[in-house]
């Protein structure tokens, strides 16, 4: 016969809204670590030229807005403003839907998770004058430094501050991101201003 025991929980009975929190908390962890996984995927794919495009027209504002919402709480926690402005009446974009997802989030991410309190993160969604879709993601936190620019276009490469590593990350997000919107037929455009901001631009076809 199976022996029964008896859990302690230490903050209450099943229900507790404590434990809601450290199931979101579980939930999110573990969304990193696939997304790493893909990552490290996807940049092998690319190394080895096997990483094929599953184009489809992408309705990118609903995708924004999805993308942008789901790191409301991160924001909301260390304070900071997360904001969403997208040009009316963009056409749709033709494009890999999982990579798209894929370049937004790490961008959005590095921009919530690098910057201070009581900053700004604002993602933007437009038409340049050659019709090309254009999305933005800038922050208004301590910037990176020039000597840093090369570094962190690297694999693996992390920018320094204080003479240590910034926190988190695999270093992964900027030289994937631009290797995916480059298999797009797009261009990669990363402007940082020291204790002024990052802005990061994709412009697709």
């Amino acid at each position: 016969p199976h022996r029964r025991f008896d859990v302690a929980l230490v903050d209450g009975p099943i229900g507790t809204p404590r434990y809601k929190g450290y199931a979101q908390s579980i939930h999110q962890s573990a969304g990193q670590l696939l997304r790493s996984v893909n990552n490290l995927l996807d940049l092998s794919r690319i190394t080895a030229d096997r990483l094929e495009l599953r184009e489809r027209a992408i309705d990118l504002p609903v995708v924004l807005a999805q993308i942008t919402n789901g790191f409301a709480t991160a924001a909301e926690s260390r304070s900071l403003s997360l904001t969403l402005e997208v040009k009316e009446n963009l056409p749709r974009l033709r494009a890999d839907l999982r990579l798209l997802r894929s370049m937004l989030q790490a961008l959005i991410s590095n921009a919530v998770k690098f910057i201070g309190k009581r900053q700004k993160v604002t993602v933007r969604a437009a038409l340049d004058d050659g019709n090309r879709i254009v999305i933005a993601i800038a922050d208004t936190g301590e910037g990176i430094a020039p000597k840093d620019l090369a570094a962190i276009m690297q694999p693996f490469g992390q920018a320094l501050s204080a003479g240590k590593p910034r926190r988190g990350g695999m270093g992964l997000g900027l030289p994937l991101t631009k290797a995916l919107v480059e298999l797009h037929g797009g261009n990669f455009e990363l402007r940082s201003v020291e204790h002024e901001g990052t802005t990061v631009t994709l412009r697709f076809p």
